[in-house]
């Protein structure tokens, strides 16, 4: 929903019947240090868990991946660890980021729609979860995209443009939800853990303006980027 809030993933695992459907599969650009896909992974996992889900992920480092979101992890490099993950899950999700798109390369774009058919094959659901979709700029890629994403479960996509996109290389079977970033299922942290984090990093914050935090600092500044940040109203 607008908040960010899998509803649709609750009602449309209802129908399949949540009972019997209780490990989920996790496929992302998990387990590569990029802070994006850290806060996707963790919000997807905590919200899955909290309706009472086992989860399993695909990660680029099973190990850390393991310990930072207390799930089993399977090599996102390897084959034969990708069939036995799918094989134990009840069904898939891709989730979060700009998973299917030929910018960075088309590698990752065959990788996801692999998975995706992967499952397919093993007769698995797939979600496509808070995603967004493209550019795709090759017809054959586009083509991959149309027979991969045609019969999905449901996506959930994160802008309209993404929306357009599978529009014009022809997705049309499946529902198309117009959803958020899973990021936002994060709860935010508090002022005074913002704090303290921002003191740790050596990073001094001053309300007012500019020349306060000037008459702050006890040294000489010699950086030339700072951050100014308008407080409005609406923020509390």
């Amino acid at each position: 929903d607008s908040c960010g809030r899998p509803n649709g993933l609750q009602t449309d695992f209802a129908k399949g019947g949540t009972l019997t459907m209780k490990k989920v599969l996790l496929a992302g650009y998990y387990g590569h240090d990029n802070l994006g896909d850290k806060a996707i992974a963790e919000a997807l996992t905590k919200e899955l868990k909290r309706r009472g889900y086992e989860v399993i992920m695909l990660s680029g480092d099973k190990v850390t991946s393991a310990q930072i979101y207390g799930v089993e992890t399977y090599d996102r490099g390897k084959l034969a660890e990708i069939k036995d993950a799918i094989e134990k899950c009840d069904f898939a999700i891709l989730g979060g980021g700009s998973l299917i798109q030929d910018v960075t390369s088309s590698y990752s774009l065959w990788y996801y729609t692999g998975i995706i058919n992967l499952c397919k094959m093993m007769r698995k659901k797939v979600f496509i979860a808070y995603q967004g979709i493209g550019p795709i700029n090759k017809k054959s890629n586009e083509f991959i995209t149309r027979i991969s994403l045609n019969g999905s479960k449901t996506l959930w996509i994160r802008d309209e443009m993404s929306i357009n996109t599978l529009r014009e290389v022809g997705v049309v079977k499946p529902n198309i939800v117009f959803s958020s970033d899973a990021a936002f299922m994060l709860k935010p942290p508090s002022r005074d853990q913002v704090n303290i984090l921002l003191a740790k990093c050596g990073i001094k914050k001053e309300e007012g303006r500019i020349e306060n935090l000037k008459n702050e600092l006890d040294m000489e500044v010699s950086s030339t980027v700072g951050i100014g940040h308008t407080r409005w109203a609406t923020h509390g």
